[in-house]
């Protein structure tokens, strides 16, 4: 499945920690306040409140050098699943969010020891089961990225009206 958070190929992988652990990638930003309405929206057969928004964002990607990073900003209590997500490239805020589906698969382990994928369908890189949450004390280039103070949110063009899984939502 291709959507906008697809891109041709998961960015660069940062090589394994010791013992071959994969960490995800942590990198951090603000969610600007338009894209918390804007997520609010794009659902409007579902009750929601600002406060189900994420606004403290952090890459659930495996840990890459390049590539965008990506982070849920609303579950939707429906049938179905999905939620809404959003993408930003380094150095830069997120400019649309959109909803997609949840991705289908889990450790398949028996019982409570069952895990699903916390990332959306079509989702680059491996499946979150498969990484630890970043580790602080590692080396500070692949390790979680500090938010930075990047000014004004950039001008977003107007995305395509929302229309199902997959659009792109922009102010």
């Amino acid at each position: 499945m291709s959507h906008p958070l697809t891109p041709e190929g998961p960015g660069e992988p940062v090589p394994d920690g010791e013992g071959g652990t994969r960490y995800l990638c942590g990198a951090t930003v603000t969610l600007p306040l338009r894209l918390v309405s804007l997520a609010l929206e794009i659902t409007p057969h579902l009750q929601g409140h600002p406060l189900e928004v994420a606004t403290g964002l952090s890459c659930l990607l495996e840990r890459h050098r390049t590539g965008a990073h990506v982070d849920l900003v609303r579950e939707l209590d429906r049938p179905g699943g999905g939620a809404v997500w959003t993408p930003w490239e380094e150095g830069a805020r997120p400019e649309y969010v959109c909803l997609l589906p949840d991705c289908p698969a889990d450790n398949g382990e028996p019982g409570g020891a069952n895990e699903a994928c916390a990332l959306y369908e079509g989702h680059p890189g491996v499946h979150t089961f498969h990484c630890a949450d970043p580790d602080p004390d590692s080396d500070p280039g692949t390790g979680p990225r500090p938010d930075h103070d990047l000014g004004p949110p950039p001008h977003a063009a107007q995305g395509a009206a929302a229309g199902g899984p997959g659009v792109p939502v922009s102010p």
